[in-house]
């Protein structure tokens, strides 16, 4: 019984992680190869203003549809900022999960819980200063 537990709570683990991956990966992406996914999503008006430069060239976009371009990319920027903001709240309230089960479960002392929050304090500074870590390469590549 316990071990199923352990089980289901590593697999949502798990879980939360390749969410925050695939979160991680789709920012990126949209980002463009030119513009690297640091510390967090980058400035709203000059993603939304490359993203459209990059669609008009590529896409070669008549004027017409130039002009419908920037009500979708604002949406598409503002999905991405929600599932951005959604996938850290997630992630956090896993790590929060995880800690007080380490705590309950292997009976940390004081000094132990001492060490451990000390852990997490320094897992969000360096989240804050370097940004998730990076998403990974794209198949094939």
């Amino acid at each position: 019984m316990r071990a199923r537990h352990l089980i289901q709570r590593a697999f949502y683990l798990a879980a939360l992680f390749v969410a925050g991956l695939v979160t991680g990966f789709l920012l990126a992406r949209s980002l463009g190869p030119h513009h690297p996914f640091s510390g967090g999503p980058p400035d709203r008006d000059r993603l939304a203003t490359s993203l459209c430069e990059q669609f008009r060239s590529e896409l070669k976009l008549t004027p017409e549809q130039a002009e419908k371009l920037g009500p979708i990319v604002d949406r598409r920027l503002w999905d991405m900022e929600t599932i951005y903001s959604n996938t850290l709240q997630q992630i956090e309230a896993g790590i929060r999960n995880s800690d007080a089960e380490l705590i309950r479960v292997l009976e940390l002392s004081p000094d132990q819980c001492a060490r451990l929050a000390e852990l997490d304090r320094r897992r969000r500074e360096m989240f804050q200063q370097k940004g998730p870590p990076p998403p990974p390469p794209p198949p094939g590549r």
